[in-house]
């Protein structure tokens, strides 16, 4: 998330400097907002790390990925918790692996719709962007169609909400300091 809103931030900004008029009322208030909710963003990528409270709250049968500190990786679903450490159930057999083992544990989230969302609206914001600052210039000096305008939309949209559905549908719950 962090990283296509950053995306977003530096295209406005080389789109600003690109073209010697400011970007008016709506894109000085895209950008601002971009910039305010950038660090809210990042802020919220952020783990609390050994927070194996939140491992607690995980239920039996849910999908589950536990990295190792030595790099090792085991998926299976979760099983149950103890306070030494964590039981996955796997196609061969129940595995129980110790906590001070455990690097990262990580939960298989459904989130594709909502993140193609927030790809789609972003795309939109970067196509707003361009078709008010390269489009302005292409309709007055090059007599831009009317189809190209569409695509000057269209192509930030798909490929916002392209990215965004295809992001990992891993969440990270734990992870040791």
């Amino acid at each position: 998330m962090t990283f296509c809103i950053t995306g977003a931030i530096s295209a406005l900004v080389f789109l600003t400097r690109l073209h010697d008029r400011a970007l008016g009322q709506l894109g000085k208030t895209m950008l601002a907002a971009l910039l305010l909710f950038a660090p809210i963003a990042n802020a919220a990528d952020k783990l609390v790390p050994d927070s194996w409270d939140q491992v607690a709250k995980l239920q039996a049968g849910q999908p589950t990925r536990v990295i190792e500190k030595n790099g090792i990786e085991h998926g299976g679903r979760f099983s149950a918790l103890t306070d030494s450490g964590v039981v996955l159930t796997t196609a061969q057999s129940d595995m129980a692996i110790e906590r001070t083992n455990v690097r990262k544990i990580q939960i298989k989230g459904n989130h594709r719709v909502r993140n193609a969302l927030i790809g789609v609206g972003i795309g939109l914001g970067v196509g707003v962007t361009i078709d008010r600052t390269l489009g302005s210039y292409f309709r007055n000096e090059a007599g831009q169609s009317g189809s190209a305008r569409v695509l000057t939309f269209m192509a930030p949209i798909a490929i916002g909400g392209g990215i965004g559905l295809l992001t990992s549908g891993w969440r990270t719950v734990y992870q040791s300091q």
